[in-house]
């Protein structure tokens, strides 16, 4: 998952985030110098962050012991890429979790989530994902995530994810709006150029729309597929979960589905 946490304002425990100024610009101009491209640089230090992480949780004695607790518990409420929004009584995953003062005291465990989630098969009661799915490769959504959180929910388990709306998008496009703006201003932008920045900015890899959705979740093999809102399910455990700001409210389709 390359995203913004690792491009953005927001620090991280990357350890190009804990260089000096100084040493970030003399890297920045040996990168120019050399020619490479700013999204490959990107993806270079996001991999070494990954590879650096799954190595500290295979050395970690506190992470192995948190995930033999955690592999003997059933009806678990899973939130995956929780960004610094963690949610009191879930387990909040992310590869890289807001500081401990930022966290509210919410448990975030800190692994790559592109390869085996950490928990039981069938031990998960629910599952929540909101603006986390865009930021990984699609084959690895369909291959590795989608069959992950299939094995580990229980029968009759749900899940509910959420992703920026493309069909959106592309309406507003159609119809010459930018965004979420009805009218162009001088300063706006072309149609196109917001549909890729959804598709490809902020580490985004790919845009949904709800069939998409309904696919590829069908395929993994869950069933009883419902199209929602934000701010709207027919699962308890998921009410006023979604984020309430603007952006997200206007702009994220979400899709629940059970095991």
């Amino acid at each position: 998952m390359v995203n913004e946490k690792i491009v953005g304002a927001k620090p991280t425990w990357s350890p190009y985030d804990l260089l000096p100024r100084g040493s970030k610009n003399a890297l920045k101009r040996f990168w120019d110098w050399a020619g490479f491209s700013k999204g490959f640089g990107t993806a270079c230090r996001y991999e070494m962050d990954m590879f650096l992480l799954r190595l500290r949780c295979a050395i970690s004695i506190r992470y192995q012991m948190r995930v033999r607790q955690l592999r003997r518990q059933k009806g678990l409420k899973v939130n995956l890429g929780c960004g610094w929004v963690p949610i009191p009584g879930w387990i909040n995953l992310d590869c890289y979790p807001p500081p401990k003062k930022e966290s509210n005291h919410c448990e975030v465990l800190v692994l790559d989530m592109r390869r085996k989630l950490p928990f039981a098969d069938a031990s998960v009661a629910a599952i929540y994902s909101e603006h986390f799915m865009e930021h990984l490769p699609f084959d690895t959504v369909c291959n590795n995530l989608l069959p992950e959180c299939f094995r580990i929910l229980s029968p009759g388990g749900s899940i509910r994810m959420g992703v920026p709306d493309g069909e959106l998008f592309i309406q507003r496009y159609q119809s010459g709006k930018v965004g979420a703006h009805s009218e162009k201003t001088a300063d706006s932008k072309p149609g196109m150029m917001d549909i890729n920045d959804i598709a490809h900015s902020g580490g985004h890899f790919y845009l949904y729309d709800y069939e998409v959705l309904e696919k590829i979740f069908k395929e993994a093999g869950f069933k009883e597929f419902q199209k929602c809102k934000s701010r709207q399910t027919r699962a308890h455990c998921f009410d006023r979960m979604d984020q309430d700001d603007k952006w997200r409210v206007e702009n994220t389709v979400f899709i629940e589905g059970q095991k």
